[in-house]
């Protein structure tokens, strides 16, 4: 008799392929793995340029629901991973069909922010009969454990206040469904994330720094988040934005957060002396629940 684990390898896999290079690193993966594998591709996310023509496939557009569903389903899909970088919705450009406008209608009466919509979506593909797996569980190498990683100085006193405090910030903007990243320097909030992105978050604190000890970005999933399919991303991207805005570190998430070319971000974090710290769950319970208000 087979066990549960077992049961669940035979089981075919999608993988939504969103930009970036995540996708091509999940598909190398699964391959080593062995998995039975199918891609559904996400147009003007996915680079048909780099995607491997060989192999499975299926090419939608992100508000083709009903399209994805019949291809997934043609190919016997039953669990799905996504992977790749996907902006959130431009609703004048997105053209749903009829499924996914009948799907958005009912959803989006009923939900408040943006990640109710997302959770409540996701669980409506679920109902459709198909298991959503978190990308990690593919890929374990593009979360990190706690602590210090790429360079790794001694962290002075002042930097470990603006980490809890920047930590702290995070979490309040996430509570609004503003956004995951705060700039924070000298326990002074520089930038907060809008609707504009990481980027521009990091660009709008490196014109307002300061003298003296530099600033951080903190970057953490929104409380309740969909970490499945949104887990937050670090890459070569935003550590040279970091890097150019002449901040010392990046603070994310233990599990909540995916590093991306991960020997890319480490040498580039080396040469130009940026830390990336990672907060255990312990201490970011520590931080929220000790401290009701930002000071």
């Amino acid at each position: 008799m087979k066990s549960k684990t077992e049961k669940s390898e035979t089981r075919k896999l999608g993988l939504i392929c969103g930009g970036g290079n995540l996708p091509l690193n999940i598909i190398d993966n699964l391959k080593k793995q062995k998995k039975d594998f199918f891609l559904l591709c996400l147009k003007g996310f996915a680079d048909p340029k780099k995607i491997p023509t060989e192999l499975p496939q299926a090419w939608v557009r992100l508000g083709a629901g009903g399209a994805a569903i019949r291809e997934l389903r043609k190919a016997n899909v039953k669990d799905l991973i996504f992977a790749g970088s996907i902006s959130r919705p431009n609703w004048k450009s997105l053209i749903p069909d009829f499924y996914t406008l009948k799907v958005l209608f009912k959803k989006a009466l009923s939900k408040k922010s943006t990640d109710e919509l997302f959770r409540a979506l996701f669980e409506h593909i679920e109902s459709e009969g198909f298991k959503i797996l978190p990308v990690q569980d593919f890929a374990p190498e593009i979360v990190l454990k706690p602590g210090l990683h790429g360079y790794t100085p001694k962290l002075s006193k002042e930097v470990m206040t603006d980490i809890e405090f920047g930590s702290l910030v995070s979490y309040h903007i996430g509570a609004c469904d503003a956004g995951q990243s705060a700039v924070v320097q000298q326990k002074i909030a520089l930038s907060l994330e809008g609707e504009d992105g990481t980027d521009a978050t990091i660009k709008r604190g490196g014109k307002l720094k300061k003298p003296g000890s530099k600033p951080i970005l903190v970057k953490l999933p929104k409380p309740g988040q969909e970490m499945r399919v949104d887990l937050p991303a670090v890459g070569t991207g935003t550590l040279n934005s970091v890097i150019e805005a002449g901040f010392q570190g990046i603070v994310i998430l233990e599990d909540g957060a995916m590093i991306v070319d991960k020997e890319e971000v480490f040498a580039l974090c080396k040469k130009h002396k940026v830390f990336i710290y990672v907060l255990s769950h312990k201490e970011y319970e520590r931080i929220i629940t000790t401290k009701k208000k930002v000071k």
